[in-house]
């Protein structure tokens, strides 16, 4: 594929064309750069999320994974399973959006997900492939409401250290429904 500069320029962004596409310059290799550098540079900018750009998509996906979450818990709750399964697979790419950009990464392709988290983990032991993968297959497999509030626990944890309490706190006391139960 030929792109113009201004093409590749936005390519893989929000905004810009096929923005699902990112990751693709993630662990990429700029070869050949006759730009003094201009395509080196934008590849890295591609390949990471800066910090403002990082705390923008973490506020709007956790919004809307807490928005998934909580129609799939209700479900489970007013005794609807396959609505609440449904409701529960669909959080699940919030879900990882968020979890990767609270670590200014892009999220990988679902094709490169376990890799991604065996060979550059994300640092905390809660994120490990050994623990996360398993909590989303249960949740893809089921829809399982204690492992979605487990995660969740988790998730929230991590939002409010990263200084989105704001998102969090406007779901008011309908969040407690996301939280484990004792």
């Amino acid at each position: 594929m030929r792109l113009s500069l201004p093409e590749f320029r936005t390519r893989g962004l929000p905004g810009g064309t096929d923005p699902w596409d990112r990751y693709a310059f993630v662990r990429s290799q700029v070869l050949l750069d006759r730009l003094d550098g201009t395509i080196t540079r934008l590849v890295a900018e591609k390949a990471a999320l800066d910090a403002p750009e990082a705390h923008r998509l973490v506020r709007s996906e956790l919004d809307a994974y807490i928005n998934s979450l909580y129609r799939s818990v209700k479900s489970h709750r007013d005794a609807r399973p396959a609505v609440a399964h449904l409701d529960a697979a669909e959080s699940v790419p919030y879900l990882l959006t968020v979890v990767f950009a609270l670590h200014q990464r892009v999220r990988p392709y679902n094709k490169y997900l376990l890799w991604e988290l065996e060979h550059h983990p994300l640092g905390a032991p809660e994120w490990a492939a050994d623990v996360l993968f398993p909590q989303l297959r249960r949740i893809v497999a089921d829809g399982d409401p204690t492992t979605q509030r487990a995660l969740f626990a988790t998730v929230e944890r991590a939002a409010r250290q990263a200084g989105h309490a704001s998102v969090l706190d406007s779901w008011g006391a309908d969040i407690d429904l996301l939280r484990p139960t004792a």
